[in-house]
């Protein structure tokens, strides 16, 4: 009945990302330490994982959807898929070997933004004049 009962305010509540919250919320163990749930861990977490790619998509989609209706342009992003271990920096990050990274889109309005006031900001931030060179 418990079972019945999430799946139920699961279904009735998908595009209501509050109730959603309340739902998940309720579904977890209280501080009896009595798990709220009847599926085992691996599935229940493969269900909220498929929910939460499928709440990206309906928004990618949304977006989409009224851009066509208002006349906006869209620029297509891909988002590849890489594998972190095939990174030199995520091997690095691991390794202990970078401490901080800072990603900077220079094709952003880079040409406005004072340097001298920049590079103070980041020695300020703790960035060493090795790295700021």
């Amino acid at each position: 009945a418990e079972r019945e009962h999430y799946n139920q305010q699961i279904c009735e509540n998908k595009n209501n990302s509050g109730a959603m919250w309340k739902t998940i919320r309720s579904a977890l163990p209280n501080k009896s330490g009595r798990p709220s749930f009847t599926k085992d861990t691996d599935t229940l977490v493969n269900e909220f994982n498929r929910f939460f790619i499928s709440v990206g998509q309906k928004a990618a989609d949304d977006s989409a959807e009224l851009a066509r209706l208002h006349d906006l342009p869209t620029t297509p992003v891909y988002l590849g898929s890489t594998h972190c271990d095939e990174l030199h920096i995520y091997k690095a990050m691991d390794k202990k070997e970078i401490t901080a990274l800072l990603l900077i889109d220079l094709s952003k309005a880079f040409e406005s933004i004072c340097h001298r006031t920049l590079l103070t900001k980041l020695k300020g931030l703790g960035a060493s004049n090795e790295a700021l060179n």
